[in-house]
């Protein structure tokens, strides 16, 4: 009876002893849906952007099926890098459809930055929609389209990206005014104009 109580105790001392190490490890979450990954690699990769952490930020981007051109857009992120100073962004995902794997994150989102070139604090809002695919169990990003979210700096990336519905029209100089008043005279109270 006495071998049998100190083999519990030995058996439960060792459990505690060399057991206590096992809850040190670190949560994995397995039941993630494909959304909530998609979702994942988004925030990543705009922290990555925000960091300007080039290599991390096209971790994120399969250059394999990238349905753009990829060194264009790896030029525009650098230039982006260059160009502006980020203060803060804000992003809310509208919906996420799927086809087949593949994920389409549509994203409205508000861009706050500085211009490197004269300081001056310029704030961006759009409707961008970006298309996610499985590679080898990880989703990376394969093609952007909508208002430019990211790379916006670079002429050439601009040109490359598709429009959406539902995207907000960028503001353009060379547009004409909506009206225009030209007074022609104004003689003892009587106005006339065209």
């Amino acid at each position: 009876m006495l071998k049998k109580l100190l083999l519990v105790i030995v058996f439960l001392f060792g459990t505690l002893l060399f057991g206590a190490g096992e809850y040190d490890k670190d949560i994995v979450v397995k039941n993630q849906s494909r959304n909530d990954k998609v979702k994942t690699v988004f925030r990543e990769m705009m922290n990555a952007y925000e960091e300007e952490d080039l290599n991390k930020f096209f971790s994120y981007v399969s250059e394999d099926r990238f349905l753009q051109d990829y060194m264009t857009f790896y030029e525009a992120i650098e230039q982006d890098i260059r160009t502006y100073d980020i203060l803060s962004v804000d992003t809310w995902v509208n919906k996420i459809t799927d086809d087949g794997v593949k994920r389409f994150l549509y994203v409205q989102w508000e861009k706050r930055y500085l211009a490197t070139n004269n300081d001056e604090e310029i704030t961006k809002r759009g409707y961008s929609r970006f298309l996610f695919d499985e590679v080898n169990g990880k989703y990376k990003l394969i093609e952007l389209a909508g208002n430019h979210f990211w790379g916006g700096s670079l002429p050439e990336w601009r040109e490359e990206v598709p429009k959406i519905a539902g995207q907000v029209e960028e503001k353009s100089e060379a547009l004409l005014p909506d009206l225009t008043v030209e007074i022609v005279s104004c003689i003892s109270g009587n106005l006339s104009f065209k």
